[in-house]
């Protein structure tokens, strides 16, 4: 850690696991996740279960996985959820609990349209 900010000094590649899913509608999807997490992670703290997610998300943009759309909302509103800015009502509470792929097989345009208002809202009321 700097003075002001945390500085990388070390880092190599291990895997560049999106350079040829880019252009897929998954990895487009993941790469507004993650940029996400840029905007509001905050502080020093460890979140083990947000890492879990990320990773959880990028082996399904990697796999091209699934919905677009289910995989975008679902991914962005637990990102929200795990970092406080989002409770999960009791009829969600299964989104949350299944590991991603599972969740996303429950997805219906219903729980889309939901999941994206929510996060919308968070988003919104964050002022950030």
């Amino acid at each position: 850690k700097g003075k002001s900010t945390w500085r990388l000094i070390s880092a190599r590649v291990k895997e560049v696991v999106l350079r040829p899913k880019a252009r897929s509608a998954l990895g487009r999807s993941y790469v507004r996740t993650l940029g996400l997490l840029e905007r509001f992670l905050t502080g020093e703290g460890t979140h083990p279960e947000l890492f879990d997610h990320i990773i959880a998300c990028g082996l399904i943009a990697q796999a091209e996985q699934g919905d677009a759309r289910a995989f975008d909302a679902l991914s962005l509103w637990k990102v929200l959820v795990l970092l406080g800015y989002v409770a999960v009502p009791a009829e969600d509470e299964i989104l949350f609990t299944l590991p991603l792929d599972q969740a996303l097989a429950e997805m219906d345009d219903r729980r889309i349209k939901k999941l994206i208002q929510s996060a919308t809202d968070a988003i919104h009321y964050s002022h950030l």
